[in-house]
């Protein structure tokens, strides 16, 4: 359990119109107040003496409020939304002969809810912005211990995907 207390807020204090583009003028101010909980649990299994895996499940929550006076909608939405509430891997280790390692591990992350939840408030800002969506991973690295000092490793990321989006900037000019 965190508690916060004075973050930073972008506060609207005017806006203007420079060729056609609306542009809103902020002032940084500490308006906003929040905590955060969660966990994580661990489990390590060791299946035989060259195998090995361990389980992880990780859960997070942000909770946060504008005080009295704040205008900063966005703020609290992108921060609250920018963390996954679940992410959960297995690991999974051999120790192979002639010294020969194989890890694998997979993983699931969950979506940034953030830019959907703007989206429904400001759609003509954030209706075409991009979505992180929840998705899977492998990694799997293959390391070959030549001698005490020296290892020479193949290493494999992101696997299951060719490419996915795992963050979207939210840049404050966007703010109505």
């Amino acid at each position: 359990y965190n508690s916060y207390k004075d973050l930073y807020t972008y506060e609207v204090v005017g806006n203007s119109t420079t060729y056609g583009i609306p542009l809103y003028i902020t002032r940084h101010e500490n308006k906003m107040d929040g905590y955060s909980y969660g966990g994580e649990v661990s489990l390590h299994f060791y299946l035989k003496d060259w195998w090995n895996l361990k389980l992880n499940y990780s859960y997070l929550q942000i909770v946060l409020s504008r005080k009295s006076g704040s205008n900063d909608i966005v703020s609290e939405i992108r921060n609250e939304g920018s963390s996954p509430h679940h992410q959960v891997m297995l690991w999974s280790s051999w120790n192979l002969p002639h010294n020969l390692y194989l890890d694998a591990i997979l993983y699931y992350i969950d979506e940034l809810p953030y830019i959907s939840e703007l989206a429904q408030i400001y759609p003509q800002q954030y209706q075409n912005f991009p979505r992180v969506k929840d998705y899977f991973g492998l990694n799997l690295n293959l390391t070959w211990k030549y001698k005490k000092n020296v290892e020479f490793s193949l290493v494999g990321q992101n696997l299951l995907n060719s490419k996915h989006l795992e963050y979207v900037s939210v840049i404050q000019q966007t703010i109505p």
